[in-house]
């Protein structure tokens, strides 16, 4: 998959570039849409090029978090994303929208497209709340010690 394939990926590279820049790192990008290139991309990664891998939200790219999250193992790369299946899975956190907060938003705007308001009418609105999941295990294994602030904002911890 390009980038030009998923707009919502486009914005996590943007946003992803935007904060490396910031912090003075550089910031490489991959896409992939198989497994095949999955394993291609991590054939080349070793903790001399690669500090950390941050997986962008694509749940097309989810389907193969398995191969992601082992190939980080054998690397010891510390793994961040957005969904919250990756770090239960053994990715290092997961920072993203609390998907609990969307649907029920979701709920809203069937009813009132139901009800028959026009969906051009309804406001387009931004996730309010994040969901912090921290894998403790993960973080041990890569001799990462979580900074006690952070454990306690977490929405959950993975032991």
């Amino acid at each position: 998959m390009g980038p030009h394939d998923n707009p919502g990926a486009n914005i996590a590279i943007k946003s992803i570039e935007e904060v490396a820049h910031a912090l003075g790192v550089a910031a490489r990008n991959y896409y992939a849409s198989t497994a095949d290139h999955l394993h291609a991309i991590f054939t080349g990664l070793d903790r001399q090029t690669c500090d950390v891998l941050v997986v962008g939200p694509d749940h097309a790219l989810a389907i193969n978090r398995s191969i992601i999250i082992a190939a980080a193992a054998a690397g010891k790369f510390p793994v961040i994303c957005a969904l919250p299946e990756y770090a239960r899975d053994g990715a290092l956190l997961s920072l993203g929208p609390n998907r609990t907060e969307l649907f029920r938003r979701i709920a809203y705007y069937v009813d009132a497209i139901f009800k028959g308001t026009p969906p051009s009418e309804l406001p387009i609105e931004e996730a309010s709340k994040a969901s912090l999941l921290i894998n403790l295990k993960t973080a041990k294994s890569l001799g990462i010690t979580i900074p006690a602030p952070i454990l306690m904002r977490a929405d959950e911890l993975i032991e």
